[in-house]
């Protein structure tokens, strides 16, 4: 309800699995659907693939889809893993598996949004050059990683490379999200 509050113009869809979510989400939050949001029971990856097979047949070469009025705009995925091993709190690992990130790029507009909901204490980008990826290291650890633990961590990682990479080009253009 809170993006419809602040982007009441925005078209909304949400994919919910659990249809007591719903349920609760009527009763004790005073959520409502409309022609502008709608709820699709179900599993939000199925969704996703069904949407970009339907978006396949237009899609350019970039892989973006060619009718601007039927891309999505923005999605957020926003969803938690029930495994509690790793003692983190983020999406399930099918949810970012690269034919995952791929169908969701195939119906994105052009100038679309992906956002994803991570829980790291820390957050790195790396924008590469040679693509149009940005790459994104997190970690649960406490610790700030100084520059100084990048240096020692390069070194080890050129003593394992069986060929040379100028691995501090792709550092020194390293930030700090978080």
């Amino acid at each position: 309800m809170f993006l419809r509050g602040c982007l009441p113009f925005l078209d909304i869809q949400v994919v919910e699995l659990d249809p007591l979510v719903e349920e609760l989400a009527k009763k004790y939050f005073g959520f409502l659907t409309d022609g502008q949001l709608q709820v699709h029971l179900g599993d939000g990856i199925k969704f996703i693939d069904a949407i970009a097979v339907a978006h396949n047949g237009s899609t350019t070469q970039r892989g973006y889809n060619d009718n601007e009025n039927n891309a999505v705009k923005i999605l957020i995925v926003d969803v938690d893993s029930s495994d509690v091993s790793s003692g983190l709190s983020c999406p399930h690992a099918s949810f970012v598996d690269d034919s995952f990130l791929l169908a969701a790029k195939k119906f994105l507009a052009e100038g679309g949004l992906f956002i994803i909901n991570l829980a790291f204490e820390h957050l790195y980008s790396l924008q590469l050059d040679e693509d149009l990826n940005d790459v994104l290291f997190a970690t649960p650890s406490e610790r700030f990683l100084e520059m100084g633990d990048l240096d020692e961590a390069i070194s080890k990682l050129k003593a394992m490379l069986k060929y040379p990479v100028d691995v501090e080009s792709y550092t020194n253009k390293l930030k700090k999200l978080q």
